[in-house]
């Protein structure tokens, strides 16, 4: 799916609550000064997962914002983010995660290449979207992770 950075977006409402994991392989095409959302939950702000000029990062209404260092604009990416209040994680093209607390907030389904409400919008190719109702545990996202990474031409460090 290719998101114009603009005002696309797609969106679907449903009862999601934490705790959610999300995998996603994307790109994000240019740097246009701001965070860029990649996904979001249907109620702004509870599950975003966007990139700057520098990071990876991951806010859920509060708390933390668990962030990745480096991102790369024009390359795709392979990204797990677990919500799960103080047991969240972020995971960028594998490896180690960023740990902490980035909220609670209750997402209410998921959008991809913009922010709930439409105002973060990203300028992404996103290949591929993997939402799951409760926490994977880092063997699984490791093994996601690695799945995705081989079906695209990826890479992928080995999580734990």
């Amino acid at each position: 799916m290719r998101f114009d950075g603009q005002d696309d977006l797609l969106q679907a409402r449903f009862a999601l609550a934490q705790p959610t994991t999300l995998l996603m392989v994307y790109k994000v095409r240019t740097d246009n000064g701001t965070n860029q959302y990649v996904a979001d939950g249907a109620l702004n702000g509870a599950m975003v997962h966007y990139v700057n000029a520098s990071v990876f990062g991951i806010y859920a209404g509060g708390g933390a914002v668990l962030v990745r260092p480096p991102f790369s604009f024009g390359t795709f990416h392979v990204v797990g983010a677990v919500f799960s209040g103080a047991g969240s994680a972020l995971y960028a093209d594998g490896g180690p995660p960023a740990t902490g607390n980035p909220g609670t907030a209750f997402p209410g389904g998921i959008t991809v290449g913009n922010s709930g409400s439409g105002a973060a919008p990203a300028a992404a190719d996103v290949a591929e979207v993997a939402l799951y109702d409760r926490a994977l545990a880092p063997a699984d996202i490791d093994g996601v992770g690695r799945y995705l990474a081989a079906k695209y031409g990826l890479g992928w460090a080995r999580v734990g």
